[in-house]
């Protein structure tokens, strides 16, 4: 199944790539057209970023994204302009964010010069982090 673009409306974001892929759900086959999270995310992960406020939902989501397109990396680069298509308007409201994330344990963070922080998505389970 194909997607008509004539009549299809599509989010334009400046600076994205759309990339094509095809899903199959519940035994359909369907060509999506683009940005993806892939998954899966925890859903314990989401709920925790959820209690911190929307711009740490937004970064979480952004780092998610990121580590997608890394091939599900665990510690992946996390630039300005990541969190601004999401609607995360500045350096600022990034770092808070950031900050919340990480002492709620579901991230850790690494910033090297002026280069773009380096985000480390930590395990999380059962609402609370995993030792390992």
């Amino acid at each position: 199944m194909g997607i008509d673009n004539e009549n299809s409306s599509t989010l334009e974001c400046s600076g994205v790539e759309s990339v094509s892929s095809s899903i199959e759900f519940m035994g359909v086959q369907h060509q999506v057209m683009g940005q993806f999270l892939r998954g899966p995310i925890p859903m314990a992960w989401l709920e925790a970023a959820c209690e911190l406020g929307f711009n740490a939902l937004r970064v979480g989501i952004a780092i998610w994204q990121v580590s997608g397109k890394k091939k599900r990396a665990v510690t992946v680069p996390l630039t300005t302009l990541d969190v601004q298509r999401l609607g995360v308007a500045s350096r600022q409201a990034k770092w808070s964010a950031l900050r919340k994330l990480e002492g709620a344990g579901l991230i850790s963070t690494e910033r090297v010069g002026h280069h773009a922080v380096r985000v480390t998505l930590l395990r999380w389970r059962s609402g609370r982090r995993e030792h390992s």
